[in-house]
């Protein structure tokens, strides 16, 4: 083992500049009102944040597009972990919806 060729292989490389843009991925974009300012800046990549969550949480969400919550267990979108302070979450069932109305964009 040569640190010489370490450098020889990865510290000497120049970048090379493959293309115009910058990829990046959007990480919890978990409020699907905020989406179609994501769409209309060509995001390609995200990543949503699922929690299986029980009664005590999905009862108590407020229905969004006229989809309702199952009482017993569901989804929600949230980064943190969900509590029931907040009646505000999207859930799978709403990202569905939201995915099915806007397929042309």
């Amino acid at each position: 083992f040569h640190i010489n060729s370490l450098e020889d292989r990865f510290l000497c490389k120049k970048p090379k500049i493959t293309s115009q843009t910058i990829s990046y991925q959007i990480h919890s974009w978990n409020d699907l009102r905020e989406w179609n300012q994501m769409i209309k800046k060509d995001v390609n990549y995200l990543k949503v944040d699922p929690h299986y969550v029980g009664s005590d949480i999905c009862s108590i969400q407020e229905s969004k597009n006229g989809l309702s919550y199952p009482n017993e267990y569901c989804f929600v979108l949230s980064h943190d972990t969900p509590t029931t302070e907040n009646t505000h979450y999207n859930s799978t069932s709403d990202l569905l919806n939201y995915l099915i109305e806007n397929k042309e964009r």
